[in-house]
């Protein structure tokens, strides 16, 4: 008897250190696990940080972008505005020229075919 309850105690014993090393074993793969779940989530919020701070840059950029354009092309515009305001004070200016040289012409020979007459 007392040898077939050393062997019970004996199996009983295994089973237990069996069972307190797949515990610890457990135990020590499910430090890893959250280990390993803390760093790649650790990660994760650094990459979206890099993605969020290069979609405001790139944000940036257009805006900018959309600014100078915006401002380049008034500037363009009044140029060119004035440009034509100036040739058009030209050209009336000239066509006023050639008007009155013309008049005179006309004059001129108004004159001259009436004394011949």
């Amino acid at each position: 008897m007392t040898i077939q309850c050393n062997l019970r105690r004996h199996f009983v014993q295994k089973r237990n250190r069996k069972r307190v090393r797949l515990e610890r074993l457990h135990i020590s793969q499910r430090r890893r696990n959250e280990a390993s779940l803390l760093i790649q989530c650790q990660y994760r919020r650094y990459r979206a940080k890099l993605v969020r701070n290069e979609l405001w840059l790139q944000h940036q950029h257009k805006a900018a972008s959309k600014i100078q354009a915006v401002w380049k092309g008034g500037v363009e515009r009044e140029a060119v505005r004035l440009y034509i305001m100036e040739r058009n004070e030209i050209m009336t200016l000239a066509a006023v020229r050639l008007q009155a040289f013309f008049r005179c012409v006309v004059k001129f020979s108004a004159v001259k075919s009436s004394k011949r007459n």
